[in-house]
């Protein structure tokens, strides 16, 4: 079985016993497996942020909406995902119903699978207490990044998945888990093609010579594993690639996953490194460690650093060839990894873009201290490891941010998407006021109270009110709809047939951060075309609602 010759519960640091002889379950392993994704899955609900994010989070809801309601990623609606996303969370709200609850739910449990797939991991260092605490560490990582929603995250634990079956399959001579590990990948892909492809490129470099030298005695029928695992990710990607072409019109995909991407983004999103010697001042003036937390980014540098060091101190970075242990070869593995995702996150220098990196730093530390330690340490850390679990899991209930006011939030039932969640008091009040002015399914327009300048937009709040689409462009985005191409766009369906509400919001309208999006394009058409053809009738701080021009003003 593909399980229990690539995903076994079996430390694998010392050499390998003939496969008869392996254990199919490693009892105590097994039920730490469990226990940890439990607790990882209500920590994360304890402790998660009850208030829903109004951009990342919300366009993964908005997204997964539009296609339960029949519409194609990149045809219908303009975004710069993969489709994985949108059509896992629409299967999910096709089941269970849909409300952001759900969302969490999914992401507390795909984050618990990518601690899972750490565990995993780890296990290969031969130290299962160490395993238990670098999982842990994943875990409280995860917790601080957040970003409910994102699909970093699934595609994180896929590519994890699709490494530890990957190593397995070189180190086993094992075909099934080379397919498990193409799979893995593919599935990643789909999710966030940009992983997908970093991931891909790691397993490249890693099959080049995945033991270091060591000649592998090749198993019955000479099977490659690198073919393997290409044909699978080829045969598991290529049909999502055929069926998007055929529905979807060249010129759209070419300008959602090309151009944009690659010409557009950089321009108006990128952030440079954080200041290091201010955030020292700043801690310093503030005695608090708080204004340290940006430099985290500096991590998976500083890890691939030491990686290099260490390789070099053991005299593997000759070119002669060295053999190294399985062991060896796996944390090679994550080294390149770590490199990869880090060159991933450079064009937006955050905890969140480099949270593919970071997260695989932390790998890689806690594997070098399960190689490094003694078995006498191995007390220390599950004693470590299983005490930090204990209080973070009572801090939790305790002071969690959701579990103090779960009771009351699921009492309220006025946003009936938001359920168990809320919006802040202005994005509450428009909900409730839409809602009971036309209710759901209303076509409504979400903008900004400029178009000239964009930094986000406001997508959870069109999730909660059960809008209908108006426009291809619901996702507002630098550089994009600040085109008078663009807007032209927008004001011809506009214009084809009138949204029944607009919903401005000035809350970003003076953000500016150090990128061209900060500056203004100086197209004005959408903002001129609204102003013409549209009336305020409802305010809440900073977001304004309005409805179409007519003889007689909306009373109710």
């Amino acid at each position: 079985m593909v399980g229990e010759n690539c995903f076994e519960l079996y430390p694998m640091a010392r050499p390998l016993p003939p496969l008869s002889t392996v254990p199919t379950a490693a009892p105590i392993p097994g039920r730490l497996l469990f226990v940890l994704f439990v607790f990882s899955v209500a920590v994360q609900l304890a402790w998660m942020d009850s208030t829903v994010g109004v951009y990342d989070e919300g366009l993964a809801l908005l997204g997964a909406d539009r296609v339960l309601g029949g519409d194609v990623p990149y045809r219908d609606f303009f975004t710069l995902y993969a489709p994985g996303g949108f059509y896992a969370m629409a299967g999910l709200f096709h089941v269970f119903g849909e409300f952001a609850i759900v969302e969490r739910l999914y992401d507390a449990v795909v984050k618990a699978l990518a601690v899972g797939a750490s565990f995993l991991l780890l296990l290969n260092f031969g130290r299962v207490a160490v395993a238990w605490l670098g999982s842990l560490l994943v875990l409280a990582l995860l917790i601080h990044l957040r970003n409910y929603g994102v699909v970093l995250f699934p595609a994180v634990a896929f590519a994890l998945l699709g490494v530890l079956a990957l190593h397995r399959a070189t180190t086993r001579q094992s075909g099934a888990c080379a397919l498990a590990a193409g799979l893995a990948v593919a599935v990643s892909t789909m999710f966030r093609h940009d992983v997908g492809a970093y991931t891909l490129l790691a397993c490249a470099v890693f099959l080049i010579d995945p033991h270091g030298g060591r000649r592998m005695p090749a198993a019955d029928g000479q099977w490659s594993a690198g073919r393997l695992f290409f044909a699978a990710y080829a045969c598991a990607v290529l049909p999502l690639l055929c069926w998007l072409v055929a529905v979807v019109p060249w010129r759209e995909l070419q300008r959602n996953l090309i151009d944009i991407p690659l010409f557009v983004y950089p321009r108006v999103r990128e952030l440079p490194f954080p200041d290091a010697a201010e955030a020292l001042r700043k801690a310093f003036s503030m005695r608090s460690p708080a204004p340290l937390a940006p430099l985290s980014v500096f991590l998976p540098l500083a890890v691939a650093l030491w990686c290099l060091v260490r390789e070099a101190r053991a005299g593997r970075l000759r070119l002669r060839r060295v053999e190294v242990s399985p062991a060896e070869s796996l944390f090679r593995f994550l080294a390149v990894l770590n490199i990869v995702y880090f060159a991933k996150g450079l064009v937006r220098v955050s905890g969140v873009q480099m949270g593919a990196s970071l997260l695989v730093s932390i790998l890689l530390v806690t594997a070098g201290v399960a190689m490094a330690s003694h078995r006498r340490w191995d007390k220390g850390f599950a004693v470590v490891g299983t005490g930090g679990a204990c209080a973070a899991l009572l801090l939790a209930l305790l002071f969690g941010q959701w579990a103090g006011n779960a009771a009351a939030l699921c009492r309220d039932r006025s946003v009936p998407r938001l359920t168990c969640l809320r919006l802040d008091k202005d994005q509450t009040a428009v909900a409730r006021y839409l809602l009971d002015h036309g209710g759901a399914g209303q076509r409504v327009f979400f903008g900004l109270g400029r178009h000239d300048k964009i930094f986000i937009s406001d997508q959870a709040l069109a999730f909660a009110v059960s809008a209908r689409p108006v426009t291809y462009w619901h996702d507002l985005h630098p550089g994009v709809q600040t085109t008078a191409e663009v807007q032209s766009e927008m004001i011809a369906e506009f214009a084809a047939r009138a949204p029944d509400r607009v919903v401005l919001n000035r809350r970003w309208d003076s953000r500016a951060e150090p990128n061209d999006s900060a500056r203004s394009e100086g197209v004005t058409l959408l903002d001129d075309y609204l102003r013409a053809n549209f009336r305020p009738v409802y305010s809440s701080g900073r977001l304004t609602v309005l409805a179409p021009a007519g003889p007689t003003p909306d009373s109710r």
